[in-house]
């Protein structure tokens, strides 16, 4: 809230996606074997940040995410593709008529 009680307003900037894939090993029982190379909803949900940041936007609201893992047929190398989804609302907040953007 300003200093006068009456809230910001924000404007909506539009849809934000981010999607990060990578491939896992498995072991012989099918589980995937941690690495860092596996991306994660944390790291998803960060990229659609620095996005909607690029774009303009002060934050995201409304954001989702989706994580799925697909056993891939590799020979004898079981292997995982781990794939994650983040979305949501690029917002900017309107700016304070008592007091400048500061950009």
């Amino acid at each position: 809230m300003s200093s006068s009680g009456i809230g910001h307003s924000k404007i909506e900037l539009g849809p934000v996606r981010a999607r990060l894939a990578g491939i896992a090993r498995a072991d012989e029982a099918g589980e995937e074997i941690p690495s860092l190379a596996t991306p994660t909803v944390a790291e998803a949900t960060e990229v659609l940040n620095r996005t909607a940041r690029v774009s303009g936007a002060d934050a995201v609201e409304r954001i989702g995410s989706d994580y799925r893992r697909t056993m891939l047929a590799s020979g004898l190398t079981p292997q995982i593709l781990v794939e994650v989804q983040a979305w949501g609302t690029a917002i900017r907040h309107a700016a304070d008529p008592e007091k400048p953007r500061e950009d």
